[in-house]
C-alpha cells in the first residue's frame, strides 16, 4: 500500500429508514512530526437533530509501524443537550496507561489499569486504522483489531468478504468497486449484562437476531491507493440505517 495522502476529509451523511439522522466527518491527517491525527466527528442532524441534539467528537494521535497504529492519546467529547463529558487514554508505547472521565465539574482518573484489559489493546480509531491497513495488506477482509474504551475490552472484527459496486446514486459520492465486509463486536473484558441491552452490542444483538449483521464497503479513492470506507449499513426492524459518502478530498 502506498502512504495515505496528507490529508483526507470524508463525509458521511447517515440515513435511518430513509430519514437524515446524523452527519460524520472523517479526517486523517499528517503532523509535522510524522504522527497522523485522526479525527471523527458526528452531530444528529435534520428533524432528528432537533429532537436529539448531540454531538461527539473523537480524536487520536498517533503513527504506523507496520500494519500496526501505535497511538499516543485518544480523546472523546460527547455533547447532550449541552452537557459535555469528556474522556482521555493516555499511551505509552502503545500501551494504554490511564483513563480519565469529566462531566459537569466531576472528573474520575484511573492510572492503575490491569494489564488483562489494555494488552494488545487500542483505542477505537486506531483499531479503525489497523483494520483498514490489513484489509490492503491482505486484500481481504479477514482481520481483527482489539479495543480498549477505559472500562471494556472488545475485538472488532472483519469477515465475509464479498466484491460488491456501489451504484451510481445521489446519495453517494462514489460510485465503482468496492470489499464489502461484514462488522461485528466480540466482548472480551469487562461487559456487563447491561453492556449487552446498550450501544452498538445492542444493535448488532438486534440485527443478529434478524439474520443480517452490520456491513461496511471499503474502496480505493481517487490516486491514492488506500482502502476507505465508503458506505456502512445496519438493517434492523425499524428500517435501513444507512451511511453514505457524500464529499471526498484529499490533498
Amino acid at each position: 500500500a502506498e502512504t495515505a495522502p496528507a490529508s483526507q476529509n470524508l463525509t458521511f451523511n447517515i440515513y435511518a429508514g430513509g430519514i437524515e439522522a446524523l452527519n460524520a466527518d472523517y479526517t486523517i491527517r499528517n503532523l509535522p512530526n510524522k504522527n497522523s491525527e485522526i479525527a471523527i466527528d458526528v452531530t444528529t442532524d435534520g428533524f432528528i437533530g432537533k429532537l436529539f441534539p448531540w454531538a461527539g467528537v473523537y480524536k487520536t494521535v498517533g503513527h504506523f509501524d507496520g500494519d500496526f497504529f501505535v497511538p499516543e492519546e485518544h480523546s472523546s467529547i460527547s455533547d447532550w443537550k449541552g452537557k459535555p463529558k469528556i474522556k482521555k487514554l493516555d499511551f505509552k508505547d502503545g500501551e494504554a496507561i490511564s483513563y480519565s472521565e469529566e462531566k459537569g465539574g466531576d472528573k474520575e482518573l484511573n492510572d492503575n489499569l490491569p494489564p488483562k484489559m489494555t494488552d494488545n489493546a487500542v483505542d477505537m480509531l486506531s483499531a479503525l486504522m489497523i483494520l483498514f491497513r490489513q484489509v490492503e495488506t491482505k486484500d481481504t477482509c479477514n482481520t481483527a483489531a482489539t479495543v480498549f474504551d477505559g472500562k471494556r475490552k472488545f475485538n472488532i472484527q472483519l469477515t465475509n468478504p464479498a466484491n460488491a459496486a456501489i451504484e451510481p446514486s445521489g446519495y453517494s459520492a462514489y460510485t465503482g468497486p468496492a470489499l464489502k465486509c461484514t462488522l461485528t463486536v466480540v466482548p472480551l473484558e469487562g461487559f456487563s449484562e447491561r453492556d449487552q441491552e446498550k450501544g452498538w452490542m445492542a444493535v448488532q444483538n438486534h440485527t443478529a437476531k434478524r439474520g443480517k449483521l452490520p456491513e461496511i464497503w471499503l474502496a480505493e479513492l481517487g490516486t491514492d491507493k488506500t482502502l476507505t470506507p465508503v458506505r456502512m449499513e445496519i438493517s434492523s426492524a425499524y428500517g435501513n440505517v444507512v451511511a453514505h459518502l457524500s464529499d471526498y478530498k484529499a490533498d
